[in-house]
This record gives C-alpha cells, sequence and structure tokens, in this order.
C-alpha cells in the first residue's frame, strides 16, 4: 500500500518535470522558443538579461533555463499594422513616428544580438532595420539554409521580444556594401546573366525561386499576424540603376503573392531628380537618403510626394573604410545639428548604420567608381562605420548621447530613458609564438581540395563546382608547366590580385585595380630556371565583388592566355581555395605541417595560446602583409599593412576557455608571432604600392 501511494504521488510530478526538460531542450523548434544568449557580456549573468528580457512590457514571454518563450499575440485582437493619413504615419490606429537604427544581424556574432538591441532600444528607438542577403542564405544554387549560425528568424524573435518593430530589407539586391550587394556569386555561372533587370528571365526565376522560399518565412511575423515587422524595403536605390518598371513591379508582385501586407518602402538617393523619380512607383512610399552634408533629398521627396510622410530610409551615421584609404569619420557636432533639422521638419528617421559589425570570412564587398578613372576599391574587413554602437559594441562617446539628448528635446521619448549602457569588457591576451607552418604548395598536394584541368584558364565562377554554381569566395590557383623559356607573356584579364610564380619564386605581382584587360611581359631571372619541368603558378585573390555597380561583370580570377617565348600554354590545373569550413578542417588536420621558418611563398602559420577569462580582443596584425587569419576554425576576415585597419575584431563567443588556435594565411612576408590589444586600431594608413 505504502509504494502504491509512492507511485501514485511521485509518478505525476517526474512526469511533469521530464515533460518541461523535453519542451526546453528539443532542439529546432524555433516557432516555440528563442534561445538567450548566455555569453554576451562579461557585465552581466545570463540570468539578468533573461530577466530584463523577460520582463519587457510588449509582448513579455516567460523565461527559463535559458530559453525565452514566445507569448504570441491574441489572434482575436485585430492589428491594422501601419498607415498613411496625411503626413503622419499610424500604427494600429495611433499616430507614430519610426525611430529606427540599422542592424545587420550577419555582422555580428548571434550571441551578441541581445547586447546590440539593448543599446539600440536604449538610446531611444523604436524600430530595427536589416536586410537579408541572398547569398548568405543561397550559397549553393537550390540549397537554402536560415539556420545555421546566421538563425534569421530567431533573429526576428529577439527584436519582437525587446519590444521592437522592424523594417525588412528582403533583397534579392541589399547593397549593404556586402558583395555583389548581396546577390549570390553563382548566378554569374551563367555567362549571359543580367541582374537587377526584368530584361533576362533566368534571373526572375532564381529570385522568384528564392523568394519562395524566404517570404513565407517572413509572413507569420508581420505586424498583422503579431509580429515585429511593420514594413519592407523593395530593392535598394534602384532609380541609380533602372528605370525598369516591370522589375519593380515584378518584387511588389512577389511581395503580394506571399501576402504580406505591410507597407512597402523604396530607399531613393535623391542627390539627383532623375534618380527619385526612375525608383519610383505608386505602390510603395517613397523615401530618401540623407547625409551630413545636405538636406536637399528631402525637399525633393515633398514635391514628389507632398501629401506624405517625410521619411530618411538611411541617415548615414558614418562612413565604411576602405584598403589604403583614409580612415572615415564624422563629428558628434555635425551629427547633432542635422539629425536636429531632421527631427524638425517632423521627419522619420532610420540611423545606417546604427550598429556597427564585421565582414567576417570573405564577406566584405568594394565600390567601382572614383575619379578620374574609375577604379575597384574594396572595403575592409571592420564596417565599425563609426556608428553609434561600434563593431565592437561600445556606445560612441558623443554620438550616442547627443541621440537621446535629441529625442528628449523634441518630446519623441514618453518615459525616461535607461542609464547609459556599459561597454562590453575588452581586453588583451599574452602574445602567441607561430609554432608550425605549411607552404600552400605542401597542402595542395596532400589535400582534397576542388581540382579542375582545362585548356585555358577560366574565373572561379565558370568552374563546374559546387552543383554548377562555380567558387565563390578565396583564390583560385592556376598552374601549368612547361620546358625552357624565361620571356612570359600574360595576356587577358585579372581580377583582382595575382601572384606569379616561377618554380616557387614570385616574379610579379599584378593589383587590376582599373578592372581592365591586362598585357604584361616577364623577363625571368635564369637562377630561377630549370631546364624542364617549370612549373608556372598564377595565385588570384578574390578581394570582394563591387556592390554598387557594374554587376554583371564582377567574376574573378584570371581569364586570358599565356605564352612563353611566342608558344601559348596549355592544360591548366585550376585548384579552388575557397576557405570553406572543410576547406579549412582539412588545414587543420593536415599532415604536412613543418616546424616554423619563415617562407616567401603563401603559407599557413599555426599558433596557440590559452584562455582563462573570456572577453573580446582585437588581434594586431602589423607584422604581418597580407592574407587572413582563422580563430579556432572560423574566419574572422582579411588583415593589409596597407591599412587603415590594423587589428581584426575577434569576439568573445569564438573564444573557448582552455586551448585556442590560430592559423594565418600569408601571402607575402609573415610575422613570427601574434600580438593582442584591448582596442581597435582603424586609422593607420600606408599607401599601397601594388
Amino acid at each position: 500500500m505504502k509504494k502504491l501511494f509512492i507511485i501514485v504521488l511521485v509518478l505525476p510530478v517526474a512526469t511533469f518535470i521530464m515533460w518541461r526538460f523535453l519542451v526546453l531542450m528539443i532542439p529546432g523548434d524555433e516557432h516555440r522558443y528563442v534561445k538567450l544568449d548566455t555569453s554576451v557580456s562579461a557585465n552581466s549573468s545570463w540570468k539578468g538579461r533573461a530577466k530584463r528580457i523577460g520582463s519587457l512590457k510588449h509582448d513579455a514571454g516567460v523565461c527559463a533555463g535559458g530559453v525565452c518563450h514566445m507569448k504570441p499575440k491574441s489572434r482575436r485582437h485585430k492589428y491594422h499594422g501601419l498607415s498613411i493619413a496625411g503626413d503622419q504615419f499610424f500604427l494600429n490606429g495611433k499616430p507614430f513616428r519610426i525611430l529606427g537604427g540599422s542592424f545587420h544581424y550577419f555582422r555580428t556574432q548571434p550571441h551578441q544580438w541581445i547586447d546590440r538591441l539593448e543599446k539600440l532600444k536604449a538610446a531611444g528607438l523604436n524600430t530595427v532595420t536589416t536586410c537579408i542577403p541572398w547569398n548568405l542564405h543561397e550559397r549553393v544554387p537550390g540549397k537554402y539554409k536560415f539556420s545555421g549560425r546566421w538563425k534569421l528568424l530567431i533573429f526576428i524573435k529577439l527584436v519582437r521580444k525587446m519590444g521592437l518593430h522592424m523594417i525588412v530589407q528582403p533583397g534579392p539586391y541589399v547593397s549593404a556594401e556586402w558583395d555583389l550587394g548581396g546577390l549570390p556569386a553563382w548566378l554569374l555561372h551563367d555567362p549571359n546573366m543580367k541582374v537587377r533587370t526584368s530584361k533576362y528571365p533566368p534571373f526572375l526565376q532564381h529570385v522568384e525561386r528564392y523568394f519562395d522560399q524566404l517570404l513565407p518565412l517572413l509572413t507569420e511575423h508581420t505586424y498583422r499576424n503579431g509580429g515585429p515587422i511593420i514594413g519592407f524595403q523593395v530593392e535598394h536605390e534602384f532609380g541609380n540603376y533602372g528605370p525598369d518598371d516591370a522589375y519593380m513591379e515584378f518584387l511588389v508582385g512577389m511581395l503580394a503573392k506571399h501576402k504580406l501586407k505591410e507597407m512597402y518602402f523604396a530607399s531613393m538617393d535623391a542627390f539627383s531628380p532623375e534618380g527619385l523619380r526612375r525608383g519610383f512607383h505608386a505602390d510603395v512610399l517613397a523615401t530618401v537618403n540623407v547625409d551630413d552634408n545636405s538636406l536637399q533629398p528631402l525637399g525633393r521627396l515633398k514635391k514628389l510626394q507632398p501629401d506624405k510622410p517625410l521619411m530618411v530610409m538611411e541617415f548615414s551615421s558614418g562612413r565604411f573604410d576602405t584598403w589604403g584609404k583614409n580612415h572615415s569619420s564624422t563629428s558628434g557636432t555635425e551629427f547633432y545639428r542635422t539629425v536636429d533639422k531632421l527631427l524638425s521638419l517632423n521627419a522619420s528617421i532610420n540611423f545606417h548604420v546604427f550598429v556597427g559589425g564585421t565582414n567576417f570570412e570573405f564577406w566584405n564587398g568594394a565600390l567601382f567608381g572614383g575619379t578620374p578613372t574609375r577604379q575597384f576599391i574594396p572595403t575592409t574587413t571592420s564596417y565599425d562605420y563609426g556608428a553609434l554602437v561600434s563593431e565592437s559594441g561600445n556606445c560612441h562617446p558623443t554620438k550616442y548621447k547627443a541621440l537621446r539628448m535629441l529625442l528628449t528635446k523634441h518630446k519623441l521619448i514618453s518615459t525616461p530613458l535607461p542609464h547609459f549602457p556599459q561597454n562590453t569588457l575588452k581586453g588583451a591576451y599574452d602574445s602567441v609564438p607561430i609554432k608550425d607552418v605549411m607552404r600552400l604548395d605542401e597542402f595542395v598536394k596532400l589535400s582534397h581540395v576542388k581540382q579542375t584541368w582545362l585548356s585555358r584558364p577560366i574565373f572561379m565562377e565558370y568552374l563546374n563546382i559546387s552543383s554548377h554554381g562555380g567558387q565563390a569566395f578565396g583564390w583560385i590557383l592556376y598552374r601549368t608547366s612547361y620546358d625552357f623559356g624565361n620571356k612570359i607573356s600574360i595576356d587577358g584579364v585579372i581580377h583582382n590580385r595575382a601572384h606569379i610564380f616561377l618554380n616557387g619564386h614570385l616574379v610579379k605581382l599584378i593589383y587590376n585595380r582599373l578592372m581592365t584587360n591586362i598585357s604584361e611581359n616577364i623577363l625571368v631571372d635564369f637562377k630561377y630556371m630549370k631546364d624542364k619541368g617549370n612549373v608556372l603558378e598564377i595565385l588570384v585573390e578574390n578581394m570582394g565583388r563591387a556592390s554598387n555597380r557594374m554587376l554583371d561583370v564582377q567574376r574573378r580570377g584570371f581569364e586570358g592566355n599565356v605564352t612563353v617565348g611566342g608558344k601559348l600554354l596549355s592544360m591548366w590545373e585550376h585548384v579552388s581555395l575557397d576557405f570553406s569550413a572543410e576547406f579549412i578542417a582539412s588545414v587543420e588536420k593536415n599532415a604536412r605541417w613543418m616546424p616554423y621558418s619563415e617562407q616567401r611563398y603563401p603559407s599557413f602559420y599555426r599558433g596557440q595560446f590559452n584562455v582563462r577569462h573570456l572577453h573580446d580582443t582585437f588581434l594586431d596584425m602589423r607584422r604581418w602583409t597580407k592574407g587572413i587569419a582563422v580563430v579556432n576554425g572560423y574566419n574572422v576576415g582579411r588583415y593589409w599593412n596597407v591599412g587603415p585597419q590594423q587589428t581584426l575584431y575577434v569576439p568573445k563567443p569564438l573564444l573557448k576557455k582552455a586551448r585556442n588556435e590560430i592559423i594565418i594565411f600569408e601571402l607575402e612576408k609573415p610575422g613570427d608571432k601574434l600580438e593582442f590589444l584591448a582596442e581597435a586600431e582603424l586609422n593607420d594608413v600606408t599607401l599601397p604600392s601594388t
């Protein structure tokens, strides 16, 4: 009887506990919960953050065990979304001023999302704007990935938990100084590809297939369905690229097809009246982009839409950097004055960017422009932007305070703002000696890299790999052999920077800034020659694709002819060095590692260090020349001693207690150790000669 009593009493309790455990721990059920960041700041515990998130008045949920359960808005309540009456926005029938900040979720490690969102909300803003890079979520044709590291839906749910609204730019083109403006490089596998146009049906078919995967995911998170999304931006500054009314109609039609009924916006570069008119669509609210220098675009917008609200979709709070150019910065005084004027005009405003970030891996874009001739100008790994919240999570010492003051001055804050947020903890670690080295040619001998033999060199995008999508990123190595001759002629197109080696000796470095055909004659010193079996290698770096213009021709690598003594060389080996996760893993496990010695040939260098206390840090690359750094298997980005960026941001979530490993792929002259700093160095320029 006693045993029966115990069973009756204990079994239901045990069953309930087990049920709760399964609810919390079963992975993949992203529609029911959002995992909270457990290590976003050294200044506060995850429990404290969960408590703050859970106590939000708007859309509060139940937090337990590091998991925040969504508390959906009642379906019985009708949500009317964003609307317009005269020159005023209304949200759910109440007057509403959009006070937004751009936050690119793909430029900040997910464990840090909450920290950045808290700082955006603490500044007094009510809306997060973000774009969705197509090439991030469909890296291989037909293979869609919205999970993994960059969980789009988790980000959207965190925005909602914070009590913030969203305006989303789904693409297909997003610009954002991102590789090819967010368009996937595999589009360029088609030699006839034309993007951002209605005049090339295969492009529209690719867009439609992608949108059929993406847009249904967004539908359930719109404001009318209880989510945070109050609007969608259609394309980006299309007036500078068009006109093509049919293309804009196609994109608007895709949003309508998937029942995205929130307001549609168009972001216009209105520094020319023609650009504003070319990008206009009757079903889309026109907005303009403004920087510190001029408010003329608002006047032009008012003439185009006299009875509509004024909105600045991109107010440039700073500027991105490019390699070899001076670090960009804007003053807090100019920021205050311009934002004060904008708010006085009753304009809604989105600060671009509010949260700075990092172009991890090879995601940096480039500009194609400049004077007196158009040049290829790649952007740096750091996308700090001089933003109100920096790449590493610091609040700008003047702009952040100025914004809070202005929103209070213009009576746009209904409740007192929280205390000024603390910056995340940062520090330097001990120096890391380089212990091992592996030359690139040794690695290729043993590695399972993708290799293709062709009669002549072709661009990486044309390779029949990755589901016939070609190679997107990294380096491509072209290799052939011949018997004798020291007069090498190269005629063709090199995009972007090539090292020419003969028998492992560097004989020429070519940086094709003008993106035009080149003709190079190389006279090789006989001391580098063999009597027969000379190996010629052309290693070409893809330094990022332009994100602003000439998008159809942004293929990378080498395409052309090479002759020695007038004889055409044929049968070229194409070696794909894409530095994917699989590629990096093969580097780590390779058996060709040797004790460190300085190499003057592209090589991998390795060092290890131990960590007791985790915090953000910066890798100082001033002892090195050009390449990338991989921390615990993750590519944290490019470095180049020309500046202005001299450090690489290493976020705390990429580190681990105990042993950590760094692998450097150095193209030219290496250092013998690695140093860490507690602060970034983004303003040290040495102009490049090649």
